[in-house]
């Protein structure tokens, strides 16, 4: 049985199996670079492809509504703190081409990737597509 299908949208949990599944300290320090990088890429990668910020706006707020119905404001406010971040950036590093977007999302999961073969274990989101969602807020909450 998928952990996942266990975990429905219980936070807790699926913080507890990330947790439990990024135990040693060089995959944990290269998900902390790895996760905002790809988070970074995907933000960089929608706003260059998209006419205009509205596309980049209705993801985020898509996102910002699964968190809300999640139940956890703390969440939801990360969430909002690390758009914000990914956003600002965008505007300011390269706002007109997507190469450089594509690069910082492939070096991301080079390094994700990395920590899994020196943990010793399969990526999560293989298992599960809504990691993608969770695995940007479990860096940052270790953060704040």
């Amino acid at each position: 049985m998928n952990y996942f299908k266990k975990c429905k949208d219980n936070w807790s949990l699926i913080f507890e199996y990330y947790d439990k599944s990024h135990v040693n300290w060089l995959n944990r320090f290269l998900h902390t670079l790895g996760v905002p990088m790809m988070a970074l890429g995907v933000t960089g990668i929608v706003q260059t492809l998209s006419s205009s910020q509205s596309v980049t706006y209705f993801i985020a707020t898509a996102v910002a509504f699964y968190y809300l119905r999640l139940g956890s404001l703390k969440i939801l406010l990360i969430w909002i703190f690390q758009f914000l971040i990914y956003q600002t950036a965008v505007e300011f590093l390269s706002p007109l081409y997507t190469t450089p977007w594509v690069l910082v999302l492939i070096a991301g999961e080079a390094l994700l990737f990395t920590g899994h073969i020196i943990e010793g274990n399969k990526p999560t989101f293989i298992q599960e597509i809504r990691v993608f969602l969770v695995g940007p807020i479990w860096v940052f909450r270790k953060w704040l």
